[in-house]
């Protein structure tokens, strides 16, 4: 299924900027939030067609929204919304300017 792009489009409070990871099921942008006290975001976007065509796919990203919301450290990437579209669903933390966990222990090799 062929992804589309979203950089430039502006949806509910987020601009999106410039993609920032792409998964098998997933897409996350840089966005900016017009609304919030958090002015740069990461949204996942994962197309709503895909859950329907892979029914465990709808069951992973409400866990992934349940645990997101559940976590309160200041070690956690921040939940801050999710919404759906008929299209897709969106799942917006905070940005981490620093890449993922995986690119940072490649270059720290462990965490002190």
């Amino acid at each position: 299924m062929k992804r589309e792009n979203m950089v430039g489009q502006h949806i509910k409070n987020y601009t999106f900027i410039r993609v920032i990871g792409e998964g098998a099921w997933a897409t996350v942008y840089e966005a900016v939030n017009d609304q919030g006290d958090l002015n740069t975001v990461a949204v996942k976007v994962i197309a709503q067609k895909l859950m329907r065509d892979t029914p465990k796919l709808e069951e992973l990203v409400k866990t992934e929204i349940k645990v997101l919301k559940s976590c309160k450290n200041d070690n956690v990437i921040r939940f801050v919304d999710s919404f759906r579209t008929d299209n897709y669903v969106f799942i917006i933390t905070e940005f981490c300017n620093g890449g993922d966990l995986e690119h940072y222990l490649e270059k720290q090799k462990q965490i002190p």
